[in-house]
């Protein structure tokens, strides 16, 4: 029925307002004028059943039915308009929040990339060094194995002259 529709709708509105003390505050408001409201229907209603429709709608053009729905908007209409403002407040923290989280996104990127760069700078400059080393170190050992070819083709030049003049004194 309707007013288990209406019951329903408030008890969920109530819950849903549960954390506002102001909304809460309002709801309060609405509860006994809803049930003025509701009551109104339900005479206008036997009234009906009972006096016929002149009756009924002489009830009616006394507007005290109007009166009540009148407060009734006129509550709602400050909860939405705190609803409205509330909303309006959350967007812009969300808003700001996402800005918030774009810029450590962006700085944390940079901040990320300038590490990697330092990072493979010192990693190659100490590479580049180990290497230098490396290859001086080779360059020394070739030079020192060169000497020793050198005073080996010395060695056995002169060893081979030495067999010659042998060779020659013998034959003589």
């Amino acid at each position: 029925t309707g007013v288990t529709a209406v019951e329903k709708a408030y008890a969920d509105i109530r819950q849903l307002m549960i954390d506002d003390p102001s909304q809460t505050r309002r709801l309060d408001e609405l509860r006994p004028l809803i049930d003025a409201k509701l009551a109104k229907f339900k005479e206008r209603i036997e009234l009906r059943r009972n006096a016929g429709f002149e009756a009924t709608a002489a009830a009616i053009a006394k507007g005290d039915g109007k009166k009540i729905m009148d407060v009734i908007r006129s509550i709602l209409g400050e909860m939405d308009r705190e609803e409205a403002s509330l909303l309006e407040v959350r967007r812009r923290n969300a808003r700001a929040s996402t800005e918030n989280t774009q810029q450590v996104l962006v700085w944390g990127g940079i901040i990320a990339i300038g590490f990697t760069v330092i990072v493979g700078w010192l990693i190659t400059s100490r590479l580049s060094k180990q290497i230098g080393s490396a290859v001086e170190h080779v360059r020394s050992s070739s030079t020192e194995l060169q000497a020793v070819a050198n005073q080996q083709a010395t060695g056995a030049r002169e060893q081979s002259i030495a067999m010659t003049q042998i060779a020659t004194t013998i034959r003589q």
